[in-house]
C-alpha cells in the first residue's frame, strides 16, 4: 500500500488522559510506516469522524468504521504534514461504537470518548503525550449505569457531557487530576430533554466558564447550562431564537473579541443561523440567519480557526453532500460567503471534523457519502487559500 502525503492541517477535539488500571497499551508506530494489519484488511469504509491534536502537535482523525463500529486512526505528522494510517485504536473486547469524541487533559495526554453501540455508556481509549503510546481505559464511572444517545466534551477542565438515551436529560462526567468521577445529572428544572449537546466557554473574568448548549428535542431550540466562577452550574434557559429551531449545531470563538458563537441549521430547511456572546458582558445575542446567496441548506456543520484567525464554517448541502464555506473575518468580526470548497471529483460527503494541522493549516476531514472513505480538503495559513487534498490513507 503507498502512503499518500499532504503538507497539510487537521483539527482537533480531544479530551484528556489520566493514568488507569492495567491499561491495555499500543506503543506508537514509526511514522514512516503503516500498521502491520494494513496489508490484510482490505478497504474500510466509516461513518462518524473526530479530530484532536495528540502527541508532538500531531493531528489525530478518529473514525468508526461502517461494519464493525472499532475505532480507527490516521494522524498527520506536524514537522512535515506527511499523513500515515495507524489502524485500529486498542479495544481488547472488540467493542462496537456509535459515537466519538475528543479532548486534552492537563497534562496534554489526548482522550477519547465513544458511547458504546448497544449500550450508550461512555468507554475511554488514550494516548500519552510523552510517548504517543495509545491505552485503553474502559468504562468511565457511571454508577446507574446510564446510557447516552450522543456526546459532547470539553477541553478547559476535561469534563464529557451525555444525553440520557431513555430519559434525554444531561449528565456529566469529570477529569480531576488523574482520576474520573460520576457527577450524575446536570440542572435542568424544566425538564427539557435533548437531542444534542455541544460545548463553549466565555471570558471567566466577566460571566461562566464553560456553557453546554442543548438543543431541545420537541422544539429544536437551544438552551444553555453554564458553569460559575465557583465551579457550581446553573440552568441559565433558552438562548435568543424567535422560534427557528435547529436541526445540528456546531460553536466555535471568533469576531474581534473573541467571542463564542453558535452555528445552527433551522430544522425545517437547514438555513445557516447565528447566536453569538460578547464576551464583555457574557450576553447572548440573536444574530440571524449567514450569507448564503444561493439559499442552500445543509445537513451538517464543523468549524474551526482558518487564516488570521478567523472562523472558518463548514457545511455539507442537503441532497448532494457537496462542501461550502462561510467565514467570518476576526477583525471585523464580520460574515462572508465563500461557496463550495475545491472538490474536482464532486464527491457528496455524509460527515465532517475540522482542526488546525502542520503549520497552522485548517484540515478538513470528510467522509464520503457513497463510499464511506476519508477524505482531506485543507486551508494554507498563510495565503488562506483552498486546496483538494483527496483521499487520504487507509488499507
Amino acid at each position: 500500500m503507498r502512503l499518500r502525503r499532504w503538507l497539510t492541517c487537521l483539527s482537533l477535539v480531544a479530551v484528556a488522559a489520566c493514568q488507569t488500571e492495567g491499561p491495555v497499551t499500543v506503543a506508537p508506530k514509526p511514522a514512516n510506516t503503516l500498521s502491520a494489519s494494513a496489508t490484510l484488511v482490505p478497504t474500510i469504509q466509516f461513518t462518524k469522524v473526530a479530530t484532536g491534536i495528540g502527541n508532538s502537535g500531531n493531528l489525530q482523525v478518529i473514525l468508526l468504521g461502517a461494519t464493525d463500529g472499532r475505532p480507527y486512526l490516521l494522524y498527520q505528522v506536524s514537522g512535515s504534514g506527511s499523513w500515515y494510517w495507524y489502524g485500529q485504536l486498542p479495544n481488547p473486547n472488540g467493542l462496537q461504537f456509535r459515537a466519538v469524541s475528543t479532548g486534552k487533559a492537563s497534562n496534554g495526554n489526548l482522550q477519547v470518548i465513544l458511547l458504546g453501540k448497544f449500550d450508550g455508556r461512555p468507554y475511554l481509549i488514550w494516548q500519552s503525550n510523552s510517548n504517543g503510546a495509545w491505552h485503553w481505559y474502559g468504562q468511565l464511572p457511571n454508577p446507574n449505569g446510564v446510557g447516552f444517545s450522543t456526546v459532547a466534551t470539553d477541553d478547559s477542565n476535561v469534563t464529557v457531557f451525555g444525553v440520557g438515551a431513555s430519559d434525554g436529560l444531561p449528565y456529566r462526567i469529570d477529569l480531576a487530576g488523574t482520576s474520573w468521577y460520576w457527577f450524575g445529572q446536570l440542572p435542568d428544572p424544566d425538564g427539557v430533554h435533548f437531542s444534542a449537546v455541544a460545548t463553549t466557554h466565555c471570558n471567566p473574568i466577566t460571566c461562566s466558564l464553560t456553557e453546554l448548549i442543548g438543543l431541545g428535542a420537541s422544539d429544536g431550540l437551544p438552551y444553555r447550562i453554564t458553569q460559575l466562577l465557583n465551579g457550581t452550574w446553573s440552568w441559565s434557559g433558552q438562548l435568543p431564537d424567535p422560534g427557528i429551531g435547529f436541526r445540528a449545531i456546531a460553536t466555535g470563538i471568533g469576531g474581534p473579541n473573541e467571542n463564542p458563537q453558535l452555528i445552527g441549521l433551522r430544522a425545517s430547511d437547514g438555513l445557516p443561523y447565528l447566536i453569538y456572546q460578547v464576551n464583555q458582558n457574557g450576553q447572548w445575542y440573536w444574530f440571524g440567519q449567514l450569507p448564503d446567496p444561493i439559499g442552500a441548506g445543509f445537513s451538517a456543520v464543523a468549524t474551526g480557526k482558518g487564516n488570521n484567525g478567523n472562523l472558518q464554517v463548514i457545511l455539507l448541502r442537503n441532497g448532494d453532500g457537496l462542501p461550502y464555506l462561510i467565514y467570518q473575518v476576526n477583525g471585523s468580526g464580520s460574515w462572508y460567503w465563500s461557496g463550495q470548497l475545491p472538490d474536482p471529483s464532486g464527491v457528496g460527503f455524509s460527515a465532517v471534523a475540522a482542526g488546525r494541522g502542520n503549520n497552522g493549516n485548517l484540515q478538513v476531514i470528510l467522509l464520503g457519502a457513497n463510499d464511506g472513505l476519508a477524505y482531506l480538503i485543507y486551508q494554507v495559513s498563510g495565503s488562506g487559500n483552498w486546496y483538494w487534498g483527496g483521499l487520504l490513507p487507509t488499507p
